[in-house]
């Protein structure tokens, strides 16, 4: 296996024998790269079972059960590091031999797998591996670098409330790619706060559980020099605007509107765009509570070190909804390599379908039901046959769609070229602060149909690299396809501008991100013994949320997916919301 980057193996080493401390832990099993046995225990329990294990693989299971059943124990030195380059021994005879070996264990030691299972489930090593990250993470601080805490609502790397969106993975990119920098992150869960160190090639997690800990103590200046707050869905708002306040040095990125509307998205409960100012008509929030929930923002956004937005229609948006005006920093996005797309400019084969293609998780809010509608069509008026595909997963189930799965985001470009689409659409029916999903469309030289809300109109008018829907609603996109795919000579104009639309790169974007940070720290050493501020986090796990909570946010999911489909979450929400106590609506929130 690959070191880890930016230790060496004396160090790795020294990070064990630093944290090594007595008992010596159990294991079901010795394992066989490097296992020192006593001449004792092979005297009375014999060697290697050549008859049954041959060349190899399995023989050191075998010994050990055959020496557990004598009263032999193996044990796990924790003061040293094994440097171990891993499957080389069998060569192509590895697969055979596995299959035909652990069956012979089976067979030998019946229970011997589900001890190990057993043990893998308990982890009693867990604490020893915490340690040696505890190590590595004071060796990593010791070089002085700022520190950053990156606060998300789910992940960044794992999931750890819903799957993984494009929040979570611009963070795993900045993480990954903004140097100079100690990166952490912070999620919340239902009963705890995940705090998460970023050394290179491994993380550190630190649990703390919410009734004991206050975000304000968590987003402390004194270890962190910058709070960069990505996402504020489940924490409460008023909590965390003052945590922000008080550390003083904090940037705020505009992925969504959360801060400026309770529901996120400006999406009504009714499945349509809003104004942002008939939060009480449409959303059911009293003026009082969405009155305080935007003066907080105002008083927030005014004291931010810095806020970034990754298009000028998110700024437009949120000064419209706050009524104030702010100051403003722009960083579009960047992607993962760039491809050659002049040789993706081609002449249609107008005796093939016309390929339309959609990208990512397609759900209610991003027109699923337009979707739905439009996959009806096979043909258009002037004859040409369509196609349609869905590179990912469409909320709503229907046949007339070639479905591809979900992906890996580093396959998608391989999936989009094998599906070859001549056109993508982007159906969302309320404002992206970005939408990475026309990067990935123009990476793959694909031009794209887009809705008229937010930064897609904005960049797709910008670069001339796609079509802007007039109206958003069905009878506008059928029409707006029609035209398209009876304009051969005006589509490839447009797809000679997507060749020519200029992308940035990931490292661009950390490169400019990077600097923001450097502008705020202003190059103050940030070196602090990080004990202190570390050891009242130790709780090893994240405790389970109690069996109540956990029945109580599947039933409040299905409450609202139902009350959706019925069009009266309006109603509910609007009661709810008036009558019960602030407090209890905020838990019934976070119990989803």
């Amino acid at each position: 296996n690959d070191l880890m980057p930016g230790f060496d193996l004396e160090q790795i080493n020294s990070f064990f024998e630093d944290s090594h401390a007595l008992p010596y832990p159990e294991l079901p099993s010795s394992v066989g790269h490097c296992t020192y046995y006593k001449r004792e225990m092979l005297e009375e329990v014999g060697y290697f079972d050549e008859e049954n294990f041959g060349l190899g693989y399995g023989e050191e299971n075998d010994l050990s059960c055959r020496a557990l059943a004598k009263g032999w124990v193996d044990v796990l030195d924790t003061a040293t590091f094994i440097y171990h380059k891993e499957n080389t021994s069998f060569g192509a005879k590895k697969q055979e031999l596995t299959a035909r070996h652990t069956e012979k264990l089976r067979q030998l030691h019946p229970h011997y797998f589900d001890r190990v299972s057993k043990f893998c489930s308990r982890d009693p090593i867990r604490p020893f591996r915490m340690r040696v990250l505890d190590e590595m993470l004071e060796f990593h601080n010791t070089k002085g670098l700022p520190r950053v805490l990156h606060i998300v609502h789910n992940g960044p790397h794992e999931p750890k409330r819903d799957p993984l969106g494009g929040t979570e993975l611009h963070v795993q990119d900045m993480i990954d790619h903004v140097r100079g920098v100690n990166h952490w992150s912070l999620t919340p869960l239902k009963t705890c706060y995940i705090l998460t160190a970023h050394i290179p090639g491994a993380v550190r997690e630190y649990i703390l559980p919410l009734s004991d800990t206050s975000l304000k103590s968590i987003c402390n200046s004194d270890h962190f020099d910058v709070i960069h707050l990505h996402h504020s869905r489940w924490l409460d708002h008023a909590e965390l605007c003052e945590a922000l306040r008080s550390h003083g040095n904090y940037v705020i990125s505009f992925h969504d509107f959360t801060l400026v509307c309770p529901r996120m998205h400006l999406y009504t409960p009714f499945h349509k765009a809003c104004n942002r100012h008939e939060c009480s008509q449409k959303c059911g929030y009293s003026d009082s509570y969405i009155g305080s929930y935007r003066n907080s923002a105002i008083e927030l956004f005014k004291n931010a070190s810095k806020l970034i937005a990754f298009s000028h229609s998110t700024t437009v948006l949120v000064e419209d909804a706050l009524k104030s005006s702010f100051s403003w920093t722009q960083v579009p996005h960047g992607i993962h390599g760039r491809l050659d797309r002049q040789q993706l400019v081609k002449p249609q084969d107008h005796s093939k379908p016309f390929k339309i293609a959609f990208l990512g998780y397609v759900p209610l809010h991003k027109g699923s039901l337009i979707v739905e509608k439009l996959v009806q069509n096979s043909i258009t008026d002037s004859g040409r046959q369509l196609e349609w595909h869905m590179i990912g997963k469409l909320f709503l189930e229907t046949d007339k769609v070639v479905q591809h799965g979900e992906y890996e985001r580093s396959d998608l470009q391989d999936l989009i070229k094998s599906v070859d689409p001549d056109l993508v659409m982007i159906l969302s029916l309320c404002p992206e602060t970005y939408c990475m999903t026309l990067d990935e469309a123009w990476s793959a030289g694909v031009p794209t149909l887009v809705t008229p809300l937010g930064a897609p109109p904005e960049r797709v008018q910008a670069s001339g690299a796609g079509w802007v829907v007039p109206e958003l609603h069905y009878d506008a996109v059928w029409e707006m396809v029609q035209s398209i795919v009876s304009d051969p000579e005006g589509y490839q104009k447009v797809r000679a501008a997507v060749a020519s639309t200029g992308l940035r790169t990931v490292d661009e974007e950390a490169a400019q991100l990077g600097d923001q940070y450097r502008e705020i720290v202003k190059g103050k050493s940030s070196f602090r013994v990080l004990q202190a501020y570390l050891t009242q986090f130790g709780l090893l796990n994240a405790p389970k949320a109690p069996f109540h909570l956990r029945v109580l946010g599947k039933l409040a999911s299905i409450a609202i997916y139902t009350l959706d489909s019925l069009k009266l979450r309006y109603y509910v929400q609007t009661f709810v919301s008036r009558t019960l106590p602030r407090k209890f609506y905020q838990a019934l929130k976070s119990a989803r």
